[in-house]
């Protein structure tokens, strides 16, 4: 009966040594906080500019869910995010605390008035000469203005413009999203 006992206890561990992954032990790379991220770059072959100083870019529209995934063919399924129009308001640098908040994501009553507007093109294309300086950017929804990016001090969507340089920035609506 030992015997049997032994063997199927060699069996039972041996069987869960070959369930375990080869590298069981992962290195994580360190996560940067959202709030002291950077708006994602893009290149200029997205959306041509002419301005010299300023922000360039692209707004883009984000739904559904954006969880990651794979088809059957084991290739990622994301459905593409495609540009929209907008109507971009440029502020001076606004706090969180100086606009009131609508539905955790939509602001409104900014101190100030806006420094610019502009309307993205049907691809989300757009381009506002600005001064060097600090800006927050925002998109005019139903329920109020939207910008998903902060920093460390609560600015929403801070963009800095630098002396004869156009800041280039992929700006994204993705409020219907979940990720």
């Amino acid at each position: 009966m030992k015997p049997v006992i032994y063997f199927t206890t060699f069996l039972v561990l041996a069987g869960l040594s070959l369930c375990q992954p080869k590298n069981s032990i992962q290195q994580q790379k360190p996560s940067v906080p959202i709030s002291q991220q950077t708006p994602p770059k893009i290149s200029k072959a997205m959306c041509e500019s002419s301005i010299e100083q300023g922000i360039a870019g692209k707004v883009i529209w984000v739904e559904g869910d954006r969880m990651p995934s794979e088809s059957i063919d084991g290739k990622p399924v994301r459905e593409e995010a495609v540009g929209i129009t907008r109507e971009i308001h440029v502020y001076p640098l606004t706090k969180m605390t100086q606009v009131q908040v609508v539905e955790d994501v939509f602001y409104t009553n900014f101190p100030t008035k806006p420094i610019a507007t502009t309307l993205s093109d049907k691809q989300g294309c757009f381009a506002i000469a600005l001064s060097a300086g600090s800006y927050t950017l925002v998109v005019k929804e139903k329920k109020g203005f939207y910008g998903n990016l902060f920093d460390g001090e609560g600015h929403i969507y801070p963009i800095t413009v630098k002396p004869n340089e156009a800041t280039t920035i992929r700006f994204k609506v993705d409020y219907m999203a979940s990720y």
